[in-house]
């Protein structure tokens, strides 16, 4: 019998994004900040905007796009691709997927006329996981899938997992449990040939919980156990806290101390 009450977060992983923090140098933006005070030259100044934008966007939205926003403002035509993507990246953290869609898109659109499908095929899994945060599912799978043909055949095996993981997610959605745990577990076997742990914690407990829809419970059981160890040696309380509680309720019916503990 397929298990009730899991919860399964639905995580969507873009381009060049960790969803678990990471740790950077503190001392980078005041580094940068000197740096562009010592320099009149457009394309560095714009270059510098960009590495301000970046070391932002997980800590200050709102500054990152301004900073991205500055480095549009040089003039620098090179830098117009990345520039469009981190502003559609800080409307993406903002819950605003209608203003993202357009700038990734337009970075889309430029990353292609400069002749770098990689990056315009990374952009365009943005797009989709701003699509799907609509309910546009069909149309988010259309773009995860078309980067996807991008990253298998260049076998950009990072980026592949990533986007298996975003399928894996949509179907989940749209209840196809079987496509959910398939993409699921092609997205798992990546990160765990690369010791990617943190991806491993996001993919871990929903795979998990599409086992658990099946009313595979042994399978969920030992995924869910894996993520709590992992969950533990990466000091992630929050992850633990949604592992206890799913744990808790995929035992309510068989062993009430076991749910009870959890």
């Amino acid at each position: 019998m397929p298990a009730k009450n899991i919860w399964i977060a639905l995580w969507l992983l873009l381009s060049g994004t960790s969803l678990i923090a990471q740790k950077a140098d503190p001392g980078l933006p005041d580094s940068l900040l000197r740096q562009l005070a010592l320099t009149t030259d457009s394309a560095r100044r714009a270059g510098i905007y960009l590495e301000l934008s970046g070391w932002h966007e997980r800590r200050d939205v709102a500054l990152s796009r301004k900073f991205a926003e500055m480095a549009l403002n040089t003039g620098t035509d090179s830098i117009q691709p990345e520039a469009y993507n981190k502003i559609g990246r800080s409307y993406f953290y903002q819950n605003q997927p209608d203003s993202a869609i357009a700038f990734f898109l337009r970075s889309t659109e430029a990353f292609e006329a400069r002749g770098n499908p990689d990056k315009a095929a990374a952009v365009r899994i943005s797009a989709g996981a701003a699509q799907m945060r609509q309910g546009r599912y069909q149309e988010a799978l259309t773009a995860f899938f078309e980067g996807l043909g991008y990253f298998e055949s260049a076998r950009d095996s990072m980026q592949m997992g990533k986007t298996y993981n975003n399928i894996a997610t949509i179907y989940g959605e749209l209840g196809d449990v079987d496509h959910a745990i398939e993409y699921g577990e092609k997205a798992l076997a990546i990160f765990r040939q690369y010791g990617l742990a943190q991806f491993r914690l996001i993919t871990l407990p929903n795979l998990a919980g599409q086992y658990a829809r099946q009313g595979d419970t042994l399978r969920a059981r030992t995924y869910f156990r894996e993520a709590e160890k992992l969950a533990g040696q990466m000091d992630e309380p929050f992850a633990l806290a949604r592992i206890y509680n799913n744990l808790g309720n995929l035992y309510l019916d068989s062993n009430r101390d076991s749910s009870e503990y959890y």
